[in-house]
């Protein structure tokens, strides 16, 4: 069964360059990426943000701001969801497991829509974008939101570490 948002495409297709167009992204910036699995610390799912942050306060490197995009042929449609990666001597990794338990995924830089985490505010909250879906030929771009970080998380102490 194909999950409602979809899997990774396999390859770079109609639907796919259709939706970066919208999202005015080059369709070659797009990387396909196994995700990393060599580090010292147990990132957590849908906590790309916090788990890049660490990795690059821990390793150095570089947050590269971006969409994972998912496929789904079956439903004609298309989706980008706005995702973090970190970035090592210009070598792109994916540190974030899927809940899906999806390994690879395609990903696309973009810059201008750049998720940022305050820890100041009570509870700790971070700024990103939601989905922006391609389904039957129409276009929804994504829209700013902010999302409460959850409580039960260990990622913010291991900032300090």
């Amino acid at each position: 069964m194909v999950p409602s948002r979809g899997t990774t495409p396999k390859r770079m297709n109609h639907r796919v360059r259709r939706l970066l167009a919208f999202l005015e992204l080059d369709p070659e910036s797009a990387q396909f990426l196994k995700r990393f699995k060599n580090l010292d610390f147990a990132p957590e799912a849908k906590n790309c943000l916090l788990n890049c942050m660490i990795q690059r306060h821990r390793h150095a490197g570089a947050l590269v701001h971006g969409w994972v995009i998912w496929d789904n042929e079956p439903a004609n449609s298309c989706e980008a969801e706005a995702h973090v990666v970190w970035a090592k001597s210009s070598i792109l990794h994916d540190l974030t497991p899927r809940i899906d338990g999806e390994e690879k995924v395609l990903f696309v830089p973009d810059m201008r829509h750049v998720a940022t985490f305050d820890e100041t505010a009570n509870p700790p909250r971070t700024h990103t974008y939601d989905n922006a879906r391609l389904r039957d030929g129409v276009y929804t771009p994504p829209k700013k939101i902010t999302l409460p970080f959850l409580i039960e998380s260990d990622l913010p102490a291991l900032l300090s570490k």
